[in-house]
């Protein structure tokens, strides 16, 4: 999930990984920012990046989404990649080849 700030900016991300962390302690409750337990030090990817950029950073960090961002270093957010579309693009560009060949 993404936590964007008032000037529409990729703030943080908050990931299944920091809900748990967060339900095992007492002080947790129902006042809890979504600011307060999203990770900031976001990894993100842009349009020019490749997708085997994308899966070793998926691969490398254990982490199944990753947020596109308009130019590296920015925090305009356009969208998302997730390792089931990206493997699920790879599974049909090998089904299209197959058929090319045959």
């Amino acid at each position: 999930m993404h936590v964007i700030d008032a000037n529409n900016q990729l703030a943080g991300i908050i990931s299944f990984r920091d809900i748990r962390r967060i339900l095992g302690q007492e002080e947790s409750n129902y006042h809890t920012f979504a600011r307060d337990i999203a990770t900031t030090d976001v990894i993100t990817v842009t349009p020019a990046d490749n997708i085997q950029v994308a899966l070793q950073l998926m691969s490398s960090k254990g982490i199944s989404q990753l947020p596109v961002v308009k130019e590296k270093n920015s925090r305009d957010l356009i969208g998302d990649l997730r390792e089931k579309d990206l493997l699920a693009a790879y599974d049909k560009a090998v089904l299209r080849r197959e058929i090319e060949i045959t």
